[in-house]
C-alpha cells in the first residue's frame, strides 16, 4: 500500500511539474505575440504615413502648393476702361468716370465687427448694418461699396485694414444726359452693355481686363507687387457713330415741343442722308437719362424708330404710286374720288376732304383714299405685294441696333378682298419709322434701297480702324426716271397738296403726309379718337441731302399729318439748314452746336486722358467746357492733374511726352525646354526671364503665341517642389 501510495505522489508531483512548464511556455508565447504586433502596428504606420506623405508630394502636390501659395499671395484683377462713343464730329457722347471699387476678403478679417465699425465710420454708414450684412453673407470676397469719392478712397488705403482693398475701377457717364440716351444705350454696375449702342457693340467696347500679383503677410497686409506677374489692361474700342449731335437736339427739341404742344404720347423722327444710308438723328419720345438708373421705366428704352410698329396712313401710299408710274400710269390721268365715300365689299373709304375727278397726280397731292385704292386696285395683289417687299417691308433693315422689328406684311394668301384697297393707304401693314425712311430714301436717291448705317468706325486701343463705314446698297428698287417722277409729284404735296404747311420759300422741299387711325385693342376695327399723324421730307428735291420722317402718336385735338408732323419737320429742316449757314449763331437768331448743359458741367468728373493724344484730350476737354494748361512738349499725355488757381475755377494741366518706340514679338512655346534653352529662346526675342525651380518648363507666364512688348520680363516654372506661379482669376 505504502508503495502504491508512493507511486501516486509522485505521478501527481510529475503531473504539477508538466502543467507548470505548460503555463510557462504559454505565457512567453502572448509577450511575444504582443512584441510581434506592437512592432506590425509601428511599422504599418510608419507605412501609412509614408503612403501619405509620397500621396501629398507626389499625387496632391499642385493641389497643396496652391493652396499654400494662396495664403501669401492674391491675384487682383485691372479693370479695362470701356471704349468710348463719339458722334460723327468726335464729340464724346459717352465716356468712363473714375471711381473706387471698396472690397473684403473675410479669410484675411480677425475681426469682422471691429473692420465694420471702422469701415463703417469712413463710407459714413450704419455700422450693425454692415455687419450684418458681411456676416450674413455666404461669399468670402464681398463688394462693399462702389462709387468711392476720392477723399475716402485716400484714408481706405492709408488705413490698410488688413482683408480690405480699394481699387480704382470707373464708372459709365453721359454727358448729354437724355439726348440720344435710347440709341446710345447703358451698362449695368460691371460695364455690360444693357441696351442700345452699349449692348448691340458690348464686344468692341469692352476692353481686355488685366492683373498683378500680391503679396501678403499672416495677416493679409499686402507687401509688395511682383512686377513680373503683371498684365496691363487693354482699353476697350471706341465707337464712332453717322450721328450728328448737332442735329440730333435740333430734332429732339422740336420732337419734345410737338408732343407736349399735342398732348401727344410720344413720338420718333429719324433724319437720314438719302445717298449713303447713314442715320443723322434718330430721336424718341419719350426718352431718359442714363446717369440716373432709378428714374425710368424700360419702356422709355425703346429705340421707338426701330422698335415700335404702326399702321402708317397715307404715307404708304409710294407703293402704289411706284406700281403705277411703272406700269406706264400719265399724270393726267382721271379717276373718280366719290365726292369723299366709297363703298367697296362691305366696307366704308373715307377720304378728308370731299373730291369728284382727280387726276393721277392729284390723288397724291390730296392724299385721296378712294383714289388710291382703285388705282391699286386696277393693278392687282401680286405687283402690290412685290413692291412692298422691294422696298424692304415685312423684313428688318439690318440695322446695327438692337430690337429691331420687322414689321408686318401678310402675305395674299391671307388677304381679304378688301386687304388690297386698305392697305394701299396704309392699314392692314404694319411698319417702323425707320423702314419708311429708308423706303423714301430709295426714292430720293433716285430708286436704290440702302442699308442703313449707326455706326460710322470702330477704333482700336492701338488707333488702328477695326471697321470703316462703307455704303450699301440692298437691291435696286425703281429705274431712277421713275424715282424722278415719284419726286415731281410729292414736290407738288408740298407745293400745294395736303403738306403746305411744311413749304419754304427759296427751297425746293419733297413731302407726303399721313393720318392713320389706330387699330382697336379690344375688339376688331379702327378707333375713331386715336390717330398717328405722320409727314416725310426730304430737300433739295434735285439732290437730296437729308430725309426726315416723323411720326407722332396720338395728337390731339388735332390730328392730321399735315397739320402736326408737316411745321415740325418745316422747323427742322429750317434748323439745321440754318446751322449750316451760320453754325456760332445762338437758337433765338439761328442755332449753335450744343454743349453739355451748365448743371452737367458742375457736376462732370474729368477722364484719364494719360497715354491718350493731345489732340483727343484738348478736344474732349473742350467739349466738356473746362479749362485746361499743357505743360511740356510732345504729342502724348504723359500725366494729368487738377488745380485751382488762387481761389478760381478748378483746371487740368495736362503734362506731355512723346510716345517711346515699342517693339512686339510673340511668346514661344518653351514647355518641356530645359532652362537653359528656355532662357536662350526668350533673349532671342529680347525677353527677360524669371525662373522658378529648375530642370524642365512645366509652366510659363505670358502663354504661347500670346503678343508681347520687348523687354518684359516672363515668368517660368521649371519642374521642381518649390514654385511661384499663381494664376490671377
Amino acid at each position: 500500500m505504502k508503495t502504491s501510495s508512493g507511486y501516486h505522489r509522485r505521478l501527481k508531483q510529475a503531473q504539477g511539474s508538466a502543467s507548470g512548464k505548460s503555463k510557462t511556455t504559454a505565457t512567453a508565447s502572448i509577450k511575444l505575440w504582443r512584441i510581434y504586433f506592437v512592432n506590425v502596428m509601428i511599422y504599418g504606420f510608419l507605412l501609412g504615413l509614408l503612403v501619405r506623405l509620397v500621396f501629398i508630394q507626389v499625387v496632391e502636390h499642385e493641389k497643396y502648393m496652391k493652396e499654400g501659395e494662396q495664403q501669401y499671395r492674391e491675384g487682383q484683377p485691372q479693370k479695362a476702361p470701356r471704349g468710348l462713343i463719339y458722334d460723327r464730329n468726335g464729340l464724346a457722347l459717352a465716356l468712363n468716370k473714375p471711381n473706387y471699387l471698396l472690397t473684403i476678403h473675410k479669410d484675411y478679417v480677425r475681426d469682422l465687427k471691429k473692420v465694420s465699425d471702422r469701415l463703417a465710420r469712413i463710407l459714413k454708414q450704419n455700422g450693425q448694418q454692415l455687419y450684418n450684412r458681411l456676416n450674413n453673407s455666404k461669399r468670402t470676397f464681398i463688394v462693399v461699396a462702389r462709387d468711392i469719392n476720392d477723399q475716402d478712397a485716400k484714408v481706405l488705403e492709408m488705413s490698410k485694414i488688413p482683408g480690405v482693398n480699394i481699387s480704382r475701377t470707373s464708372e459709365r457717364m453721359y454727358p448729354f444726359r437724355s439726348n440720344l440716351a435710347p440709341v446710345l444705350g447703358l451698362t449695368d454696375i460691371d460695364g455690360k452693355g444693357l441696351s442700345g449702342i452699349e449692348r448691340q457693340l458690348n464686344a468692341h467696347l469692352t476692353g481686355t481686363d488685366g492683373w498683378r500679383i500680391l503679396q501678403r503677410d499672416a495677416r493679409g497686409r499686402r507687401i509688395m507687387t511682383i512686377e513680373s506677374l503683371t498684365q496691363e489692361a487693354v482699353k476697350g474700342s471706341d465707337v464712332t457713330l453717322t450721328i450728328d449731335h448737332n442735329k440730333q437736339v435740333i430734332v429732339e427739341e422740336e420732337l419734345n415741343d410737338t408732343v407736349a404742344k399735342y398732348h401727344a404720347k410720344g413720338g420718333s423722327v429719324i433724319v437720314v442722308a438719302p445717298a449713303t444710308g447713314e442715320i443723322v438723328a434718330l430721336v424718341a419720345n419719350p426718352t431718359f437719362d442714363p446717369n440716373d438708373r432709378g428714374g425710368d421705366t424700360w419702356a422709355s428704352h425703346r429705340i421707338r424708330g426701330i422698335t415700335d410698329m404702326f399702321e402708317p396712313g397715307s404715307t404708304f401710299k409710294l407703293i402704289t404710286m411706284m406700281i403705277a408710274l411703272s406700269e406706264g400710269a400719265k399724270n393726267d390721268e382721271l379717276v373718280f374720288a366719290e365726292n369723299g365715300k366709297y363703298h367697296l365689299f362691305g366696307e366704308l373709304i373715307n377720304d378728308s376732304e370731299s373730291h369728284g375727278w382727280l387726276t393721277f397726280e392729284n390723288v397724291f397731292k390730296h392724299s385721296s383714299n378712294i383714289g388710291t385704292a382703285k388705282i391699286a386696285l386696277k393693278y392687282g395683289q401680286s405687283k402690290f405685294y412685290k413692291a412692298a417687299r422691294a422696298f424692304g417691308f415685312g423684313n428688318k433693315t439690318g440695322i446695327e441696333l438692337p430690337g429691331e422689328t420687322a414689321g408686318i406684311l401678310k402675305k395674299p394668301s391671307e388677304w381679304s378682298r378688301f386687304s388690297l384697297a386698305a392697305m394701299s393707304y396704309g392699314h392692314e401693314v404694319a411698319v417702323s419709322t425707320l423702314q419708311m425712311a429708308m423706303a423714301y430714301s430709295a426714292v430720293a436717291n433716285g430708286g436704290l434701297l440702302m442699308q442703313p448705317a449707326i455706326v460710322k468706325e470702330i477704333t482700336g486701343a492701338d488707333g488702328n480702324r477695326v471697321r470703316v463705314f462703307s455704303p450699301r446698297v440692298i437691291r435696286r428698287v425703281m429705274p431712277n426716271e421713275i424715282a424722278n417722277k415719284m419726286k415731281h409729284i410729292f414736290k407738288g404735296v408740298v407745293e400745294d397738296g395736303t403738306g403746305k404747311l411744311a413749304k419754304i420759300p427759296g427751297v425746293s422741299v419733297a413731302g407726303k403726309t399721313g393720318t392713320a387711325q389706330k387699330p382697336l385693342t379690344d375688339r376688331a376695327g379702327y378707333s375713331n379718337r386715336n390717330f398717328i399723324a405722320s409727314f416725310v421730307a426730304f430737300y433739295p428735291v434735285e439732290k437730296p441731302e437729308f430725309l426726315i420722317y416723323a411720326m407722332v402718336d396720338e395728337p390731339r385735338p388735332v390730328h392730321f399729318g399735315g397739320k402736326v408732323a408737316a411745321p415740325m419737320v418745316k422747323n427742322i429742316i429750317e434748323r439745321i439748314m440754318r446751322l449750316s449757314d451760320a453754325p456760332t449763331l445762338n437758337r433765338q437768331q439761328n442755332d449753335q452746336p450744343m454743349t453739355p448743359d451748365s448743371t452737367w458741367r458742375q457736376t462732370t468728373y474729368i477722364p484719364n486722358f494719360t497715354g491718350r493724344s493731345l489732340e483727343m484730350a484738348t478736344k474732349v476737354l473742350g467739349q466738356l467746357g473746362k479749362k485746361y494748361t499743357i505743360e511740356g512738349s510732345g504729342t502724348l499725355v504723359g500725366k494729368q492733374k487738377i488745380i485751382a488757381r488762387n481761389g478760381g475755377e478748378p483746371e487740368v494741366v495736362l503734362h506731355l511726352t512723346s510716345p517711346a518706340r515699342i517693339d512686339y514679338t510673340k511668346m514661344p512655346n518653351l514647355l518641356g525646354l530645359p532652362t537653359r534653352s528656355a532662357v536662350i529662346e526668350l533673349s532671342r526675342r529680347g525677353i527677360h526671364a524669371k525662373i522658378i525651380g529648375n530642370g524642365t518648363v512645366v509652366k510659363q507666364s505670358p502663354e504661347r503665341n500670346s503678343k508681347v512688348k520687348t523687354g518684359i520680363q516672363a515668368y517660368l516654372e521649371c519642374k521642381s517642389r518649390v514654385s511661384a506661379y499663381l494664376l490671377a482669376n
